[in-house]
């Protein structure tokens, strides 16, 4: 397995990293670049010295900037991005949002994030619907497989289909264009859970082309945390409304391209203005972007994450079972082993305490998994240290 670890090891000394800790678990939370720190401490003192005008005059073209690099990273258009502070804000508005009558099905996977399947619930009781779940085949690396998962679940009442770009639980990463194709064959809006996969896996929101998508940027891309986004295909943008109702909104649909002198036009305006907040970490997507460019682009970023996932499924695949395909288009940034049944707070702090290793454990219905973040800053030396870890747990 070719690793080129002089170089990656040159870029580990741009992290913010403690090298006492062996962090696998970027999936959370990512450690921020150091020359990305300076430049958030940078606008936060712009920010601090003269306010207002960094409220009113200096975020609208910082915004627009980010918004025209992230588009371009994303294959999408300005109009439908929105910039929000996490993908859990991103999907909230969509869900307070969609109109069904009542008897309505919401249909979903087995490996959903829990607080996103909380803000589905609620909504679900007041408008009374229905959540169903159906299985998916998540250690087959065959697209048709899921597909057919999909077409045989969906029922008379199915309207949504909402599901994980890359499952939370154990990194399986699903094969988003096919089943948003699927799901138009019944009419089914989609609702995209990304929070995983941009960064860490090429994502061409043009080629999935769901209705809904909304992701993180503080993991695998490396943005500051506050940093995330809502895209929306345009058909869809005035039956959205806003998680928190500020400024922007209401505003006159007809008018809804027309540029809010806030950022961006007002549509934007409408869903990302909710008071003021510190804007820094969606301000320094360019920047972000940038520095991954400097590692050797995507392509060299997306090679180490998946030498890296080979090496975990040689070496912890020794001592647990691989609960995710070996394939490299069923899996981004993270790989997952079965595990016995535990407490998995207390086992993720043991590791931490005991080990110095960041880990955590995850839980689907009463399977537990250890899924370990193959970010490109990790090393071989930190999965041989997750592996002893194990072993002494286990």
């Amino acid at each position: 397995m070719p690793f080129d670890e002089s170089h990656w090891s040159a870029c580990r000394k741009l992290m913010a990293l403690n090298p006492a800790i062996a962090n696998l678990n970027a999936g959370t939370l990512s450690p921020t670049p150091l020359p990305i720190i300076e430049r958030c401490s940078e606008l936060r003192k712009m920010q601090a010295d003269n306010p207002s005008d960094f409220l009113w005059r200096q975020t609208p073209p910082l915004i627009d900037r980010s918004r025209e690099a992230l588009a371009k990273y994303l294959n999408c258009h300005t109009r439908d991005l929105l910039l929000l502070p996490n993908v859990t804000n991103a999907l909230n508005a969509v869900i307070r949002s969609i109109d069904l009558p009542a008897g309505s099905e919401i249909l979903t996977t087995n490996h959903e994030y829990g607080a996103i399947l909380n803000a589905w619930k609620v909504r679900a009781e007041e408008k009374c619907w229905t959540i169903r779940t159906f299985e998916i085949p998540h250690l087959s690396d065959n697209p048709a497989d899921y597909v057919g998962a999909l077409a045989a679940a969906v029922g008379p009442q199915t309207r949504v289909l909402f599901f994980s770009h890359v499952a939370c639980t154990t990194g399986l990463l699903l094969p988003a264009q096919e089943l948003c194709d699927e799901a138009r064959k019944h009419d089914l809006l989609t609702v995209i859970d990304g929070a995983h996969a941009p960064g860490g896996t090429p994502v061409d929101l043009t080629t999935i082309n769901a209705d809904f998508y909304g992701a993180n940027l503080h993991k695998w891309v490396m943005c500051p945390a506050g940093a995330g986004f809502l895209h929306v295909q345009s058909k869809h943008h005035r039956a959205l409304n806003p998680a928190v109702i500020s400024w922007g909104y209401p505003y006159d649909f007809a008018k809804a391209d027309e540029p809010s002198g806030a950022g961006g036009s007002k549509f934007h305006f409408s869903l990302e203005y909710q008071g003021v907040s510190d804007r820094v970490p969606q301000m320094v997507v360019p920047e972000v972007l940038s520095f991954r460019e400097s590692l050797g682009g995507e392509g060299g970023i997306h090679a180490r994450v998946r030498d890296l996932g080979d090496y975990a499924l040689d070496t912890i695949g020794k001592i647990l079972r691989p609960a995710i395909p070996r394939h490299v288009d069923r899996r981004g940034p993270l790989v997952s082993f079965e595990f016995p049944p535990c407490d998995p707070v207390a086992t993720r702090n043991r590791l931490y305490h005991q080990f110095q290793v960041e880990c955590p454990i995850t839980q689907a219905g009463v399977r537990f998994f250890l899924r370990i973040s193959t970010a490109w800053f990790n090393s071989t030396y930190e999965i041989d240290r997750l592996g002893e870890a194990i072993g002494a747990l286990t």
